[in-house]
C-alpha cells in the first residue's frame, strides 16, 4: 500500500507497469531478480515493488523510477522487450487503463483492513490522474480559440461546461465544451443575416454585435465562425476542423499538437440551456451534506463500473466497445439523480425554480449505510424497473404514452426526459440490446454483492 499511497498528480509520471508471461511451470521472478535485472540495464528503482493481481499466465509489477526520463527510456527499451518484458506508463496519454486500475484495487483488497471506503477513495484518486502536458495544451489552445472568436464576435464571453470542468471529471479524456455568449453593447443595429451567409469573412471587419449574435440563427453563426476558422492560418496549423449542424450546431476542433491525446473542442453559441444542464450534476453533488461528500464518488464509480463491464467504452483501443449500446455518462448521471430522489422519497431537483434554488439539500449518509448499500439498492431498482411501460421524468414515473403526449417526445424502448429540456428523451437512442446488457450487469452485480467474501473491486470486470 505504501507505494500506491504515494501516487498523486505531482508524482504520477514516474510510475511504470512491467508485465511478462510466466514460465510454463508458473515460476515467477523474485523481487531480488527483478531489481538486479533493472539495475543491470541502468535504471534506478525507487521504493518497493508492488505486485499486481493478474492472471495465472502472466505477472505484473508497479515500479516507481527516479525521474520521467528513465520512465520514457524504460518504456522504449529494446533489451527489456527482447527479454520478454512489456512496459507502459501507469498514467499514459489518456489516463490510467481500466485493467491496471482493477489490478491495483484487487491487490489492495487482499488486505482485509483495507476497507471498501479505502478502495473507493483509491479508485477515485487514480482515475483522476492525467498527463500534465494535456492540461497545458488545453490551456494554450483554449486561448487560441477565444482569441479567434473574439475577432468575430463583439464582447464575446466563454463558458467551459460539461465533463471537463465537472466535479466528477475523471481525467482529460473528453471533449472540452465551450459555449460562446455576448455581453450587451451600445450597438443595436442588426444587419441582414444574408450578409454572413454570403460572405462569412465580413465578420473580420465587422464583428457580430450583441444584437446580431442573438438575432441570427445559431446554425448560421456557427457556419460563419467555422468558415472563418478554415481560412485562419493559426487554426489550420493547430486543428482539424468540421461543423456539425444539428439541433445544437457546433464547430468541432481536434487538436493536432499530440494526436494520440485526442484533445477536442466543441464550440456552440447562444447555448445557455446546455450550460445549465451540465451544472445540474455539480449542484446535485454540492447539495449532498454527507461526511466527505460521498455523492461525488458515486457517479465516478458507476461510470467506471460501466466502462469495465463494456456498457461504456474506455479511452484505449482495447477498451473500445465491439457492440455499441448508445449509452453515455449523461444517462447514468440522470439515473442516479432520479434514484436518489426515489430512495429519499423527496423532490431534490425542482426545475420549475430559478437555477440558484433548484436543488434541495439531502444527506447520503441518512439514506444509505455506505457506498455498496447505495449500489445494491441502485441495482435492485433498475433491475426491476418496468422499461416497457414506464418512463422517467425527474422524480416521477409516468406511463410512456402519457409522457410522450405531454412532452412531445417519441416513444422508445427506454424513456427518460431531460429535466431542463423536456422535449429531449435522453434514452431515445439506447438500443434494446443495451437495456438487456444493462439489466444483465445489474443482476450479476447483485449476485456478487450477496457473496459473503464480496469486495467492492469484484464489481469491476
Amino acid at each position: 500500500m505504501d507505494l500506491i499511497s504515494t501516487i498523486n498528480q505531482e508524482s504520477c509520471m514516474k510510475y511504470v507497469v512491467v508485465r511478462w508471461k510466466n514460465l510454463e511451470n508458473g515460476i515467477q521472478f523474485s523481487n531480488t531478480e527483478l531489481f538486479h535485472f533493472l539495475m543491470s540495464i541502468d535504471y534506478d528503482v525507487l521504493d518497493s515493488i508492488f505486485h499486481l493481481h493478474t492472471t495465472d499466465s502472466e505477472s505484473a509489477i508497479l515500479l516507481k523510477l527516479a525521474n520521467e526520463k528513465d520512465v520514457m527510456q524504460l518504456c522504449m527499451d529494446s533489451e527489456l522487450l527482447e527479454s520478454g518484458f512489456f512496459v507502459n506508463r501507469l498514467i499514459d496519454l489518456n489516463g490510467i487503463r481500466l485493467r491496471e486500475t482493477k489490478e491495483i484495487l484487487k491487490t489492495l483488497s487482499t488486505d482485509q483492513e483495507f476497507t471498501d471506503i479505502d478502495l473507493m477513495e483509491t479508485l477515485i484518486r487514480l482515475i483522476c490522474l492525467e498527463v500534465p502536458e494535456r492540461e497545458k495544451i488545453a490551456e494554450e489552445e483554449l486561448k487560441i480559440i477565444e482569441n479567434g472568436i473574439s475577432e468575430l464576435v463583439e464582447n464575446a464571453v466563454f463558458t467551459i461546461f460539461g465533463s471537463y470542468n465537472s466535479k466528477v471529471r475523471r481525467n482529460g479524456f473528453s471533449d472540452i465544451d465551450l459555449a460562446v455568449s455576448s455581453r450587451s453593447s451600445d450597438r443595436t443595429d442588426v444587419g441582414p443575416v444574408d450578409m454572413i451567409i454570403e460572405n462569412p469573412k465580413c465578420l473580420l471587419e465587422h464583428p457580430l454585435s450583441h444584437a446580431e449574435f442573438y438575432s441570427y440563427p445559431p446554425e448560421e453563426v456557427i457556419r460563419a465562425i467555422y468558415k472563418c476558422f478554415l481560412d485562419n492560418e493559426v487554426f489550420q496549423n493547430r486543428f482539424k476542423m468540421r461543423a456539425h449542424l444539428v439541433e445544437t450546431p457546433i464547430v468541432m476542433l481536434d487538436s493536432t499538437k499530440v494526436p494520440e491525446m485526442k484533445i477536442g473542442y466543441d464550440i456552440s453559441v447562444n447555448n445557455q440551456i446546455s450550460v445549465e444542464k451540465a451544472q445540474i450534476l455539480n449542484d446535485f453533488i454540492e447539495a449532498d451534506m454527507s461526511d466527505g461528500n460521498k455523492m461525488r464518488s458515486v457517479p465516478m464509480f458507476i461510470v467506471h463500473w460501466a466502462k469495465t463491464n463494456k456498457l461504456l467504452g474506455g479511452a484505449y483501443p482495447d477498451e473500445r466497445l465491439v457492440v455499441k449500446f448508445r449509452f453515455n455518462s449523461y444517462i447514468i448521471i440522470h439515473l442516479i439523480i432520479h434514484f436518489v430522489q426515489i430512495a429519499s422519497n423527496k423532490l431534490i431537483l425542482d426545475t420549475r425554480k430559478n437555477p440558484e434554488d433548484r436543488m434541495d439539500r439531502y444527506n447520503f449518509d441518512e439514506v444509505f449505510r455506505n457506498y455498496m448499500d447505495f449500489f445494491k439498492q441502485f441495482c435492485e431498482y433498475y433491475l426491476n424497473f418496468d422499461y416497457e411501460n414506464v418512463g422517467i421524468f425527474g422524480f416521477k414515473l409516468i406511463k410512456k404514452s402519457e409522457l410522450a403526449e405531454a412532452e412531445n417526445v417519441k416513444i422508445s424502448p427506454w424513456m427518460m426526459v431531460d429535466p431542463l429540456h423536456t422535449t429531449h428523451n435522453i434514452c431515445y437512442h439506447v438500443v434494446p440490446e443495451g437495456i438487456k446488457h444493462f439489466r444483465s450487469l445489474l443482476g450479476t452485480s447483485l449476485e456478487k454483492m450477496n457473496n459473503p467474501q464480496f469486495r467492492m473491486v469484484d464489481l469491476l470486470a
